[in-house]
Protein backbone atom coordinates (compact mmCIF):
# COMPACT_ATOMS: atom_id res chain seq x y z
CA UNK A 1 0.00 0.00 0.00
CA UNK A 2 2.61 2.25 0.76
CA UNK A 3 5.80 2.88 -0.39
CA UNK A 4 9.51 5.43 -0.45
CA UNK A 5 11.12 6.79 -3.66
CA UNK A 6 14.29 6.68 -2.36
CA UNK A 7 15.34 6.80 -5.50
CA UNK A 8 14.52 10.51 -5.96
CA UNK A 9 16.61 11.06 -2.51
CA UNK A 10 19.78 9.50 -3.76
CA UNK A 11 19.21 9.08 -7.14
CA UNK A 12 19.86 6.28 -9.00
CA UNK A 13 19.86 6.26 -13.03
CA UNK A 14 16.17 5.63 -13.38
CA UNK A 15 15.19 8.60 -11.19
CA UNK A 16 17.70 10.80 -12.89
CA UNK A 17 16.22 10.11 -16.23
CA UNK A 18 12.42 11.01 -15.00
CA UNK A 19 14.23 14.74 -14.65
CA UNK A 20 15.22 14.74 -18.40
CA UNK A 21 12.87 16.13 -21.29
CA UNK A 22 12.36 19.09 -23.06
CA UNK A 23 12.92 21.40 -26.50
CA UNK A 24 15.78 21.23 -26.10
CA UNK A 25 16.54 18.83 -23.85
CA UNK A 26 17.88 19.34 -20.31
CA UNK A 27 17.82 18.01 -16.83
CA UNK A 28 14.56 19.85 -14.93
CA UNK A 29 16.55 20.74 -11.63
CA UNK A 30 14.20 23.24 -10.32
CA UNK A 31 11.32 20.61 -10.95
CA UNK A 32 8.88 19.27 -13.38
CA UNK A 33 5.42 21.08 -13.07
CA UNK A 34 2.75 20.91 -15.21
CA UNK A 35 3.68 16.90 -16.65
CA UNK A 36 2.37 13.97 -15.70
CA UNK A 37 4.83 13.34 -12.81
CA UNK A 38 3.45 16.10 -10.44
CA UNK A 39 -0.04 14.70 -9.69
CA UNK A 40 1.56 11.50 -9.02
CA UNK A 41 3.79 13.58 -6.39
CA UNK A 42 0.69 14.93 -4.87
CA UNK A 43 -0.61 11.80 -4.13
CA UNK A 44 2.10 10.39 -2.92
CA UNK A 45 2.58 13.55 -0.45
CA UNK A 46 -1.07 12.28 0.85
CA UNK A 47 0.13 9.59 1.63
CA UNK A 48 3.38 10.51 3.38
CA UNK A 49 1.97 13.20 5.65
CA UNK A 50 -1.25 9.84 6.22
CA UNK A 51 1.70 7.63 7.25
CA UNK A 52 3.33 10.37 9.33
CA UNK A 53 0.35 10.62 11.54
CA UNK A 54 -0.35 7.05 12.06
CA UNK A 55 3.26 6.49 12.98
CA UNK A 56 2.54 9.76 15.37
CA UNK A 57 -0.27 7.89 16.88
CA UNK A 58 1.81 4.29 16.98
CA UNK A 59 4.40 6.36 19.37
CA UNK A 60 1.63 7.85 21.85
CA UNK A 61 0.10 4.01 22.08
CA UNK A 62 3.55 3.12 23.39
CA UNK A 63 3.95 5.47 26.02
CA UNK A 64 0.31 5.36 26.86
CA UNK A 65 -0.33 8.77 26.29
CA UNK A 66 -4.39 8.19 26.39
CA UNK A 67 -4.96 11.74 26.08
CA UNK A 68 -2.53 12.57 22.63
CA UNK A 69 -3.60 9.20 21.15
CA UNK A 70 -7.73 10.57 21.29
CA UNK A 71 -6.84 13.80 19.42
CA UNK A 72 -4.62 12.19 17.16
CA UNK A 73 -7.39 9.75 16.36
CA UNK A 74 -9.95 12.43 15.47
CA UNK A 75 -7.28 14.20 13.61
CA UNK A 76 -6.34 10.91 11.74
CA UNK A 77 -10.23 10.91 10.97
CA UNK A 78 -10.31 14.46 9.72
CA UNK A 79 -7.41 13.49 7.78
CA UNK A 80 -9.22 10.97 5.69
CA UNK A 81 -12.58 12.43 5.25
CA UNK A 82 -10.92 15.78 3.69
CA UNK A 83 -7.95 13.45 1.74
CA UNK A 84 -10.59 11.11 0.51
CA UNK A 85 -8.60 8.83 2.09
CA UNK A 86 -11.23 6.40 3.63
CA UNK A 87 -10.38 2.52 2.54
CA UNK A 88 -7.40 2.52 4.21
CA UNK A 89 -6.74 -0.76 6.68
CA UNK A 90 -7.84 -0.02 10.32
CA UNK A 91 -4.42 1.41 12.23
CA UNK A 92 -5.16 -0.81 15.57
CA UNK A 93 -5.67 -3.90 13.43
CA UNK A 94 -2.89 -3.51 11.71
CA UNK A 95 -1.27 -3.27 15.48
CA UNK A 96 -2.71 -6.01 17.00
CA UNK A 97 -1.73 -8.29 13.83
CA UNK A 98 2.28 -6.84 14.62
CA UNK A 99 1.35 -7.86 18.28
CA UNK A 100 0.61 -11.58 17.42
CA UNK A 101 3.55 -12.09 15.06
CA UNK A 102 5.86 -10.70 17.74
CA UNK A 103 4.82 -13.21 20.46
Amino acid sequence: MFHTMSGYVHPTSVHILDSWGGDPPHFHLGGMRGTQRESQWEAQGLQYLYRGLIWLTYAAMSFDERALIEKLYALREQFEQAAAMTQWPDPDQRVRELRQRGS
